[in-house]
C-alpha cells in the first residue's frame, strides 16, 4: 500500500503538465485522472506476489517509480457490414482510452479507461507486450513529431494501428504490428494506410475468418 500511495501523491504532482487527449475537456481533467488513480490502485493490488511480471513489471518496487503516457483514445469501425466503403467518415472515436504506465521510460502496460454514465471509469488493465510494442512504434522515425495520436485496434481481424491526422485532417492508419496477409500486394508492407485502404484490409481479413477466401 506504501507503494501505490506514492504513485497517487505522484499522479496529482503531474497532472497539470499531461497532455489532454481528444475529447476530454480541460474542464474533464480532474475526473479523468481520479478515474487514472483509482484504476492503478485497484489493479496494482490485485497483482499477485511473484506475479508482476505478467503485468509489465520486474518487481513490486517498480510500482513507485509509475508515471503517465499520453492518453491514446480508441477508434471504431462505424460499419462491419462493409456495405459502403466510399464514406468519408468510416471511423469514428469512442469515448474509450488507453493510458500508458511508464517505468524508466518504457510502456510497462495499459490502462484502459471509459466515460459511461457521465463519469470516467478504470475498466481494464495490462497488456504489457501490446504496451511495448506501442512503445517501440512511437520511438520510430515516423513518429518523433506526431504531436496528437490515438489507437484502432481489432484483435480478431489482427489490424493494430496508431491512428493520426494528416494536413487536411484525413485520418492515417499507421500499422505497429505488420499487416502482411492480405490479398493485395499493394495493401501490404505499406507505412501507413488510409482509412479506405484499412477497411479493406478488414474486409478481406474478415472473409478469410469466416473461411471465404
Amino acid at each position: 500500500m506504501k507503494n501505490i500511495l506514492l504513485i497517487l501523491i505522484y499522479l496529482g504532482i503531474i497532472q497539470h503538465t499531461m497532455v489532454y487527449s481528444q475529447q476530454i475537456e480541460k474542464s474533464d481533467s480532474i475526473l479523468f485522472y481520479n478515474a487514472v488513480q483509482a484504476g492503478i490502485e485497484k489493479y496494482l493490488n490485485k497483482i499477485p506476489i511473484g506475479k508482476e511480471r505478467e503485468f509489465g513489471f520486474n518487481t513490486s518496487d517498480e510500482f513507485s517509480e509509475i508515471s503517465l503516457g499520453e492518453p491514446l483514445q480508441n477508434y471504431n469501425l462505424r460499419d462491419y457490414s462493409f456495405s459502403d466503403t466510399s464514406k468519408t467518415n468510416l471511423f469514428k472515436p469512442i469515448k474509450t482510452w488507453s493510458l500508458p504506465l511508464i517505468v524508466n521510460n518504457k510502456y510497462r502496460c495499459l490502462l484502459d479507461i471509459i466515460f459511461t454514465n457521465n463519469s470516467y471509469k478504470a475498466v481494464g488493465f495490462g497488456l504489457p507486450i501490446l504496451a511495448s510494442d506501442i512503445d517501440d512504434f512511437e520511438n520510430c522515425k515516423h513518429m518523433k513529431n506526431v504531436k496528437q495520436k490515438a489507437l484502432f485496434i481489432d484483435y480478431s481481424l489482427n489490424v493494430y494501428c496508431i491512428v493520426t491526422n494528416d494536413a487536411n485532417k484525413n485520418l492515417e492508419f499507421w500499422p505497429f504490428r505488420s499487416i502482411n496477409q492480405c490479398a493485395s500486394d499493394k495493401l501490404q508492407n505499406k507505412d501507413k494506410y488510409s482509412s479506405t485502404e484499412i477497411v479493406e484490409i478488414l474486409k478481406i481479413n474478415n472473409k478469410k475468418l469466416k473461411n471465404e477466401l
